[in-house]
């Protein structure tokens, strides 16, 4: 990303917002202290923005809890300004690898494998500590009156031991149909709000999706390209690398020959143009459209 990009946070920009990123880690990490700017984020909070005595996870990261009361601070300091904020938080207590051995007596054991998987014991154990770590978020904006929406989402999957996939599934990857295959990627999300939404539940989607999810639950007014990819999601509810998922519940390889062809051909189309074409159709991605 060498330009201004129509992300997330330069369309909510446009639309009166302060954006703000939030990692605890080093900035220059995916070159990240050039490429937010380029997304528009107002401002970029790293590592040196947290009180350098946090204790670390695992002897490495600040944990969910610590970057949770970061966002809390950062809307503590702007709540009273005229502008709505957006605030993106990526947390790092998660990130592999995954055996320092640190839980020790007290990580997550799998009866019967005890000991066997020490990577898995120990990202459950972690996932045991974000999830004590969510209701700092849930109880604080439970309790402001601006209303607040909470977006909480896995951006890859956790680097662990191919055995342990092949034990529970019964035969090895090489085996395993295109269906079987999206299990290793299927992650659970978040999406609350301190105020009255509708309420559901086994949605099934895909990041590409979750902007526009998020848009119009939250309704902020969106791009044509949102509403195009709100209308595609429902012919094709979820993409990954490996393949897509058809309305009719049957997973695709792009190789395949599908009833849905004409229409990823269509996104093809829109996305060379949203990433490489020198003449991008500006008006697309980045105006509010009332239509």
């Amino acid at each position: 990303v060498l330009q201004s990009s129509p992300a997330l946070p330069e369309l909510l920009k446009k639309q009166g917002y302060r954006t703000t990123a939030i990692h605890p880690y080093d900035k220059s990490g995916y070159g990240r202290d050039r490429v937010y700017t380029f997304l528009g984020f107002d401002e970029f909070l790293d590592i040196r923005a947290f009180d350098s005595d946090l204790p670390r996870i695992r002897n490495r990261y600040l944990s969910d809890a610590d970057s949770y009361r970061k966002v809390i601070e950062v809307f503590e300091k702007n709540k009273h300004g005229n502008r709505p904020m957006f605030i993106f938080n990526v947390t790092m207590q998660n990130h592999g690898d995954y055996l320092s051995g640190y839980y020790g007596d007290n990580a997550i054991r799998i009866p019967g494998y005890e000991g066997h998987f020490p990577d898995i014991e120990e990202y459950l154990t972690l996932i045991r500590e974000s999830d004590a770590a969510l209701p700092i978020l849930i109880d604080y904006f439970s309790a402001v009156e601006e209303p607040v929406i909470l977006i909480l989402f896995g951006d890859h999957q956790p680097s662990i031991t191919q055995e342990f996939y092949e034990t529970f599934m019964g035969k090895t990857m090489d085996q395993w149909t295109l269906a079987e295959l999206q299990k290793r990627f299927e992650v659970p999300f978040l999406i609350w709000a301190n105020y009255d939404i509708a309420e559901r539940s086994s949605v099934c989607t895909s990041a590409n999706y979750l902007s526009s999810l998020a848009f119009r639950e939250a309704g902020i007014a969106m791009s044509p390209y949102q509403k195009f990819l709100l209308k595609l999601s429902e012919s094709i509810p979820a993409m990954n690398i490996h393949g897509y998922l058809g309305r009719n519940g049957q997973w695709y390889s792009y190789e395949t020959e599908s009833p849905y062809a004409s229409l990823l051909s269509d996104y093809w189309m829109v996305e060379y143009n949203n990433v490489f074409a020198k003449r991008k159709y500006e008006k697309w991605f980045m105006a509010p459209s009332g239509e």
